[in-house]
């Protein structure tokens, strides 16, 4: 297979391969990597791997008490409900499918006015990805779960238990964010 120039564009290849080349930005496809909807790009004298994914800080009340769903991920981490987007999908109905996806909840609503995105990178196959990832806060009606083959745990906590839970400082910083969203606009109570 011919080798693709690549200069910032959306990438619509199911694999590639960087090959070093003086002077010119050179994809192959030979290496396996789903790039479907990521943007490359070559920075510092490498490719690099622009992701996009969106998720939910997901929570239920019952009882005037509020737990928040903490997912355990394969890699033996906590975070929340999140998944990359696809082609033509929007970063609600991204949300919405994961949700569906990733815990089986249909029954829940996005509380207006909380996005917060977040942003790191890491490696995946020798390749630097950034990745994007934006939250909304949404609120289940359920407290069910059927996890998909992603996860291998869940739990709903408070808001003290779910901090600690969470593996990651983005994501305990966003969910302190969504809490003191809810209880500046009146969802939950103050002392919560």
């Amino acid at each position: 297979m011919a080798p693709i120039r690549c200069k910032g564009f959306v990438c619509r290849l199911k694999s590639f391969h960087r090959v070093d080349s003086p002077g010119e930005n050179i994809l192959k496809d030979t290496m396996t990597l789903n790039i479907v909807n990521k943007r490359v790009e070559k920075q510092s004298g490498e490719f690099m791997l622009n992701e996009k994914s969106c998720g939910a800080v997901v929570f239920h009340k019952k009882d005037d008490s509020i737990k928040y769903l903490m997912l355990n991920y394969e890699a033996g981490h906590w975070d929340f409900v999140k998944g990359n987007v696809e082609v033509n999908e929007s970063e609600k109905e991204t949300v919405v499918r994961e949700l569906k996806e990733e815990t089986g909840i249909v029954e829940a609503q996005f509380i207006e006015d909380f996005r917060e995105a977040i942003a790191y990178f890491y490696r995946r196959q020798g390749l630097t990805v950034h990745k994007e990832v934006v939250f909304f806060l949404m609120e289940s009606y359920t407290d069910k779960v059927q996890l998909s083959f992603e996860h291998v745990g869940f739990i709903w906590l408070d808001y003290r238990h779910a901090l600690e839970k969470l593996t990651f400082k983005n994501a305990k910083d966003t969910l302190q964010k969504a809490h003191e969203f809810l209880k500046k606009n009146g969802i939950i109570k103050p002392t919560e």
